[in-house]
C-alpha cells in the first residue's frame, strides 16, 4: 500500500477511534499531572460565565432597567454585586486559568506531562526490537510518534480548556439571545455548515503534512551534514557539499510541489467557510435584530444592544467550537501515531515464566537467520559451541555473517530456525535482562556519548568507590596517557556539543575508551565486534593480548578481519556464506593448508610488503 493510500485510510477515522485517541491523551495528562484537568475544566467553566456576565448579562440588565424606569440604587447595587463576583473570579483565574496566558501553574504541569510522555516513549524505544530501527518504514513510525508529541498532547489539553470555556460562555449567551427572539437561533446553524468545509480542509492539511514529513527528514539530513562533527572531514573533500546542497534544494522543491497541489483546495474550502461564519452570520443577525427593535418594537433596546454586542461573540464561540472539534480530529490522527508506536509488537521479550541465567556454554544449534525483507538467509544451519571460559575468534570475509552472529548471541534478533542455548537452556526461555547482562560488548560501529569519560566506560552514572575500577579499565585499554592529559580526568565531558571544555577524541582514542567497557564490566562473556579498526596491527595484537589475560576466567568472542590476532584464540572459526567453513586452533588450520591458511598467508605478505616500503 502506498503512503498516499495509507494516509487516506488513516484519516477516515471512526468516531470510536477518535474518542479512544482523545481519551488516551487526557489519560496521559491526568496520570502525569493528577488534578490538572479537573482544575482547568472548573476554572474555565467559571471563566466562561465571567465572560458572559460582563458582555451579556450586565449590559442587558442596565439598558433595559433604564428604559423601563427602574431606580438608580437598585441598578447600582446589581452592578456592584456583579463587579464583586467578577473581581473574585479574576483573582482565582489569574493563577489557575491558562486562557489568557500560560500561568505558572500551567507551565509546571506542562513540564510534568513532558517528562511523563518522554519516559513512555523512551521506554518503548528502548524495548523495541533492533529490526524496528533497521527497517525504514518502522523507524518512520517512531519518527512520526516522537515528532512534536508533547505539542499534540497539549493541543488536546488546550482544546479541553476551550471547550470548558465555550460551553459556559456560549450556553449563557445563547440562552439569553434565544429568550430575546427564538428566530435568532437559526443563524446559529450556519457554522454547522461551515464546519463541514473546515473538516475537509483539515483532512487535506493532514494528508499533505504526512507527505511532507519524508521530505523534511531528507532535507534535515542534508542540512545536518554541513555542521555535524561526523561529516566535517568528508564534507571538505571533493564536491560532496554540492551534492548535499542539491539534495537539500530537491527536497525543498518537493515540499513546494506538495503545497501547490493541496493549497487551491484548502484555500477554497476555508474561504467559503469563513464567508458563511463571518459575513452571513454576523451581518444577518444584526440586521434582523435592529429591525425588530426599531422597526417593529418587539424587543427592548437593551436586548438589541446585547444581540449586537454578543452576536459576534456567539459567532466566534461557535466558530471556536467547530475549530476545536476540527482540531481534535486532526490531533486524533497524530495521537494515533503515538498509540500505534506504543502498541507496536515487541517480538524479543521475556517469556512469562522466564528462567534465571546460569553461567555455562554458549551453543548455536542448527541456527539459520534471514533479515526481514531479505531474499536469502545470512546464517544457514550454523552450529558451534563457545565453551565456558573459551576464547573464540570469528573470522571471514565481509558479509560472511560475523556481526549477525554477535547480534544473535546478544538476542538483539531471534533466530529464524534452530536455537541458541546458554547453560543448556534456550535463550528465549531466559530472563532477557539477566541474559544480556551476562555480556560485555564493543560493537564495530561503537558510539561514545556526550557525557563524562567515566559514564562512557560504565554506560551508567559513576557510583562512589568506582573511580579506581574505571581507571584500571582505561589503563588496560591503553587510555591512561590520554586520561592524564584530560583537563577534568574522568569527569571530562566528551565532545564540545554541550561543554566548551569538552574533549574530541581521535578514532583510536575513542576505540580504546569503548574497549575499556569490556574491562569495567564483570560479565561472563565478552564480545568484540571488530572494535580495533582505528588501531594499527601491533596495537591491536597487544590489545587482544591484554584482553585474553584480563579475561582468563571469561569467555571471549572476538571478530576481526586481521587474522594476526586470531593466533591468541583457543579456537578459530572461519565463516563463509553464513556457515562454518573451517574450525580449529590457529596452528591446526595453518597445518591443514585450507582457506584460513591461504587468507593468513595473504595478510602476512601484505604486512611484510608494508614493512619493506616503510623501511625503503
Amino acid at each position: 500500500m502506498t503512503m498516499k493510500k495509507q494516509n487516506k485510510e488513516k484519516k477516515k477515522q471512526k468516531p470510536k477511534v477518535v474518542l479512544k485517541n482523545l481519551l488516551f491523551a487526557l489519560q496521559i495528562i491526568h496520570r502525569a499531572a493528577p488534578g490538572f484537568l479537573l482544575v482547568s475544566g472548573v476554572c474555565n467553566l467559571l471563566n466562561g460565565f465571567r465572560s458572559a456576565l460582563t458582555n451579556v448579562l450586565i449590559l442587558r440588565y442596565v439598558v433595559n432597567a433604564v428604559q423601563t424606569g427602574e431606580d438608580f440604587a437598585t441598578i447600582a447595587g446589581v452592578v456592584l454585586l456583579c463587579f464583586a463576583v467578577h473581581l473574585g473570579l479574576n483573582l482565582l483565574l489569574n493563577y489557575f486559568s491558562p486562557w489568557n496566558h500560560p500561568t505558572v501553574y500551567t507551565r509546571e504541569n506542562r513540564q510534568k506531562i513532558r517528562v511523563y510522555l518522554d519516559k513512555m516513549l523512551q521506554e518503548k524505544a528502548r524495548a523495541l526490537d533492533l529490526a524496528a530501527y533497521e527497517d525504514p518504514a518502522e523507524f518512520d513510525n517512531y519518527f512520526k510518534a516522537r515528532e512534536d508529541s508533547l505539542d499534540h498532547i497539549m493541543s488536546v489539553y488546550w482544546s479541553f480548556v476551550q471547550l470548558s470555556f465555550r460551553a459556559s460562555d456560549l450556553t449563557t449567551s445563547a440562552a439569553v439571545i434565544f429568550s430575546i427572539d427564538p428566530w435568532l437561533s437559526l443563524f446559529v446553524l450556519l457554522p454547522v455548515i461551515s464546519s463541514v468545509l473546515f473538516k475537509k480542509s483539515n483532512d487535506l492539511n493532514y494528508e499533505g503534512d504526512l507527505e511532507k514529513k519524508k521530505c523534511r527528514r531528507a532535507r534535515d539530513y542534508a542540512l545536518r551534514t554541513f555542521y555535524l562533527t561526523d561529516f566535517v572531514k568528508e564534507m571538505r573533500m571533493g564536491n560532496f557539499p554540492e551534492l548535499m546542497k542539491w539534495r537539500f534544494e530537491e527536497e525543498v522543491e518537493a515540499q513546494k510541489r506538495i503545497i501547490r497541489r493541496y493549497a487551491p483546495k484548502v484555500a477554497t474550502l476555508e474561504f467559503f467557510g469563513c464567508f458563511l461564519q463571518e459575513i452571513v452570520l454576523n451581518f444577518g443577525a444584526i440586521a434582523y435584530t435592529v429591525w425588530q427593535a426599531l422597526g417593529t418594537g418587539r424587543i427592548l433596546y437593551g436586548d438589541c444592544l446585547v444581540v449586537i454586542n454578543s452576536i459576534a461573540g456567539v459567532s466566534w464561540s461557535i466558530i471556536s467550537l467547530t475549530e476545536t472539534m476540527t482540531s481534535l480530529l486532526k490531533e486524533s490522527l497524530y495521537i494515533s501515531n503515538i498509540r500505534d508506536f506504543l502498541a507496536a509488537k515487541i517480538e524479543i521479550q521475556n517469556a512469562p515464566d522466564a528462567k534465571a541465567v546460569r553461567r555455562g556454554d554458549l551453543e548455536f544449534r542448527h541456527v539459520s537467520f534471514t533479515y526481514r525483507g531479505a531474499e536469502k538467509p545470512t546464517i544457514q544451519n550454523l552450529s558451534f559451541i563457545v565453551h565456558d571460559g573459551e576464547k573464540i575468534a570469528l573470522v571471514g570475509q565481509n558479509g560472511a555473517g560475523k556481526t549477525t552472529i554477535a547480534k544473535l548471541m546478544l538476542r538483539l534478533y531471534d533466530v529464524t530456525d534452530g536455537e541458541i542455548l546458554y547453560g543448556g537452556v534456550n535463550i528465549k526461555e531466559l530472563s532477557l535482562e539477566e541474559y544480556r547482562n551476562a555480556f560485555a560488548v564493543v560493537f564495530q560501529d561503537f558510539k561514545n556519548f556526550s557525557t563524562s569519560v567515566a559514564e562512557n566506560v560504565l554506560l551508567r552514572p559513576l557510583r562512589d568507590g568506582e573511580e579506581s575500577a574505571v581507571r584500571a579499565a582505561l589503563d588496560k585499554a591503553g587510555f591512561t596517557d590520554k586520561l592524564n592529559a584530560l583537563p577534568n580526568g574522568l569527569d571530562t565531558r566528551l565532545t564540545r556539543e554541550f561543554d566548551d571544555k569538552g574533549e574530541n577524541l581521535s578514532g583510536g582514542e575513542s576505540q580504546k575508551l569503548s574497549i575499556a567497557r569490556i574491562y569495567a564490566k564483570e560479565a561472563s562473556i565478552a564480545i568484540l565486534d571488530e572494535p580495533t579498526s582505528a588501531l594499527d596491527p601491533i596495537a591491536e595484537y597487544h590489545m587482544y593480548e591484554n584482553m585474553m589475560d584480563a579475561c582468563r576466567d571469561r569467555s571471549v568472542v572476538f571478530i576481526s578481519h586481521r587474522l594476526s590476532s586470531a593466533v591468541l584464540a583457543d579456537r578459530v572459526i572461519l565463516l563463509e556464506n553464513g556457515s562454518v567453513a573451517e574450525s580449529g586452533t590457529h596452528h591446526e588450520l595453518i597445518e591443514r593448508g585450507g582457506k584460513y591458511a591461504a587468507m593468513f598467508a595473504m595478510q602476512a605478505e601484505k604486512y611484510r610488503e608494508g614493512e619493506v616500503r616503510a623501511d625503503g
